[in-house]
């Protein structure tokens, strides 16, 4: 445990310090710095401090840690959805969402946490989730919200 704090600290110094683009990055920062560790839980550090991917002013990927005065989960959600989301599509009770590559994990784990009403839950993959809609008058309405949350 003490190593994990440790670890984490460390993680938000870097991310603070340096414009670190991708977990291959951070990965050999850390290792440079004494703290070799796997990429599985780098991602559960990362999810854990509230780091994301967002995009600088020159518009490259950079981590950064979301504001400790928590943001609404709604806020994130846009956040998230104008950095990552590519495009929203529903059919019928179901609706599909194209992120960028390597993102759909984190967006999708966002809707879960988000109450919204009639979602039953999501199936990531790498740049596409699935999220399953509990019948069709609420699909249209999640829809309409997802696409109001970017510009598409």
């Amino acid at each position: 445990m003490k190593d994990k704090r440790k670890r984490q600290s460390l993680i938000l110094d870097i991310i603070k310090k340096h414009k670190v683009k991708n977990q291959f990055e951070l990965l050999d920062i850390l290792k440079k710095e004494g703290f070799e560790t796997t990429q599985a839980t780098l991602s559960r550090d990362l999810k854990e401090l509230g780091i994301v991917r967002v995009r600088d002013e020159k518009g490259e990927y950079i981590y950064k840690q979301m504001e400790k005065e928590e943001i609404k989960i709604e806020e994130k959600l846009k956040i998230v959805f104008e950095n990552f989301v590519k495009e929203v599509k529903r059919v019928n009770n179901l609706i599909l969402v194209k992120t960028t590559p390597g993102n759909a994990h984190g967006v999708a784990s966002l809707i879960d946490h988000c109450e919204i009403k009639g979602l039953e839950g999501t199936v990531a993959g790498d740049d596409t989730i699935l999220v399953v809609v509990n019948n069709l008058k609420n699909a249209k309405e999640i829809e309409r919200r997802f696409k109001e949350l970017v510009s598409i």
